[in-house]
C-alpha cells in the first residue's frame, strides 16, 4: 500500500516539477500586448499575473526555487523507493530514471505548452505561484537579490560589440531573415558615427543658392519654381554664404507687403567642417532644431550644404526630396533606352548595366562623364562608355549634367 502512496506522490512532483517548468516559459513567452491585458482585467487571476508581469525577477526565483524543490524531493523518493528493492544499484537506476522523467515530463512538454499557450497557462499559474511565493518568501528574496546582482555583473562585464552585431546583422541577411533594406538600415546605424558629413552633403557644384541682393519678391517667384523650402544665400559671390531664407518667411514677406532685399529676412547658419561626424550633427540638428547648414574644408571655403534630409538620408538611404525624384532610381523609356539621374552612383550603375566603370575621383555617372571628357558634358553630348553601353546627355546646365539616357544595352543588362 505504501508504494502506490509513493507512486502517486512521485506523479503529484513530476506534475509540479511541469507546473513551474510551463509557468516560466510561458511568462518568458508573453508579448507587451498580453502582459498589458492582464492590466486592464478585472478579474482575480488577471490581476495576480499583472503583478508577476510587473516583477519579472521575484517571478523567475520563484519558480526556480519550486522547480529545485520539487525536483530534488521526487529524485530522493524515487531513489527511496528503489533502495529497498535493488539495494545501492537503485540510485543509480532512479537517477537515471529521473532524469529522464524530468526532462519529458518536467521540461519538454510543459515548456512546449508553455510557448503555444502562453497567456491562457500564465492566467491560470499566477494564483497558485502567488501563494507558493509567500510561503518561501525568504529564500525567494534571497535568491531574487543574488540573480540581480549576478546579472548586472554579467552585463556590465559583457556588454555587446558593434563589431559582433555586425556580425549578427550579416548572419541575418544570409539567412534571409533581414531583408536588404533592413541589413543596410542596421548597418548604417551602426555605422553613423563614423560617417563623416562630406559623405551625405550636397556638393557646391549642385547647391542652389539666391544672392542676398534680389528683391524678396524676385526671390519669390525663383523659388516658386524651383521648390526647395530652405535656400542658402550668398553676397559678393556664390562661395560666401551669409545665411538662408526660409519658403515660409518669403511668404509671410509677401503677405505682409514687405519691399527691400533678401538679406533682410535671411536666417543665421552654421558652419561645419566637412570632416564632422553625421551622428554629431544630427544631434545638434535634434538639440537646437536646426535643419540645414554649411559645410567648408580645411582652408574654409565652401565645400557643400547639408541638411537634416542629408543626414537621415545618410543613415536609412536615399530618401524623395523635395522635388520628388529618385536618385538612384532609373526611368524605363522603352526598349534598350534607360534614363537615368546624373547623380546615380557609380556603383549603382555598374550593377543596373553590367558594367565596370571606375574612377578614383568621381563616385557619379555624372562625374565619371565630366573626368572622361575633361569639360562639363553638354546637351547632346554621347559617348560609348564601355562595349555597346551609350550614354546620352539629354539635360544639363552649364555647370553640371543633369539627367543622362543609356542605349543600346547588352541583352540582360538591365
Amino acid at each position: 500500500m505504501e508504494i502506490i502512496w509513493q507512486i502517486w506522490a512521485l506523479m503529484g512532483l513530476l506534475f509540479l516539477s511541469a507546473f513551474f517548468s510551463g509557468s516560466e516559459t510561458a511568462f518568458l513567452s508573453l508579448d507587451a500586448a498580453e502582459r498589458a491585458r492582464f492590466g486592464a482585467e478585472r478579474s482575480l487571476t488577471s490581476k495576480a499575473a499583472a503583478v508577476w508581469a510587473a516583477h519579472p525577477w521575484r517571478l523567475l526565483a520563484t519558480v526556480v526555487l519550486g522547480n529545485m524543490a520539487v525536483n530534488t524531493l521526487a529524485s530522493s523518493l524515487a531513489a527511496g523507493m528503489l533502495w529497498e528493492v535493488l539495494g545501492g544499484e537503485g540510485i543509480v537506476v532512479a537517477t537515471a530514471g529521473m532524469t529522464w522523467l524530468i526532462l519529458l515530463f518536467g521540461e519538454s512538454i510543459p515548456k512546449s505548452l508553455g510557448v503555444y499557450k502562453s497567456e491562457a497557462l500564465f492566467r491560470r499559474a499566477a494564483l497558485p505561484l502567488t501563494v507558493f511565493s509567500w510561503l518561501v518568501l525568504p529564500l525567494r528574496e534571497l535568491l531574487r537579490w543574488l540573480m540581480a546582482l549576478v546579472a548586472s555583473e554579467e552585463a556590465r562585464r559583457e556588454g555587446v560589440t558593434e563589431e559582433e552585431l555586425r556580425t549578427a546583422v550579416g548572419i541575418g541577411h544570409r539567412e534571409g531573415v533581414l531583408e536588404d533594406f533592413e541589413s543596410e538600415l542596421i548597418q548604417n546605424i551602426l555605422s553613423i558615427d563614423r560617417m563623416a558629413v562630406r559623405e551625405v552633403m550636397t556638393p557646391r557644384i549642385e547647391v542652389f543658392s539666391l544672392s542676398a541682393e534680389l528683391s524678396i519678391s524676385e526671390a519669390r517667384h525663383i523659388v516658386g519654381q524651383k521648390g526647395f523650402s530652405r535656400i542658402p544665400i550668398w553676397k559678393g559671390d556664390e562661395d560666401h554664404i551669409v545665411g538662408y531664407v526660409h519658403i515660409k518667411d518669403l511668404l509671410k514677406a509677401e503677405i505682409e507687403g514687405r519691399a527691400g532685399k533678401l538679406e533682410n529676412i535671411a536666417r543665421q547658419v552654421e558652419f561645419v567642417p566637412e570632416s564632422k561626424r553625421v551622428g554629431e550633427l544630427l544631434r545638434e540638428f535634434r538639440r537646437e532644431r536646426k535643419h540645414i547648414a554649411v559645410v567648408v574644408d580645411e582652408y574654409g571655403d565652401l565645400a557643400g550644404i547639408v541638411t537634416l534630409e542629408d543626414l537621415l538620408e545618410g543613415v536609412v538611404g536615399w530618401i524623395m526630396d523635395e522635388r520628388e525624384r529618385w536618385r538612384n532610381q532609373p526611368r524605363f523609356l522603352g526598349k534598350n533606352r534607360v534614363l537615368v539621374s546624373a547623380r546615380m552612383d557609380l556603383e549603382r550603375f555598374n550593377d543596373l548595366f553590367g558594367t565596370e566603370l571606375d574612377s578614383e575621383e568621381a563616385e557619379t555617372i555624372g562625374g565619371y562623364l565630366m573626368e572622361r571628357l575633361g569639360r562639363v558634358p553638354r546637351q547632346g553630348d554621347r559617348m560609348r562608355v564601355v562595349g555597346d553601353v551609350e550614354v546620352h546627355v539629354v539635360k544639363a546646365d552649364p555647370n553640371r549634367v543633369l539627367e543622362v539616357e543609356v542605349r543600346r544595352l547588352r541583352p540582360g543588362g538591365v
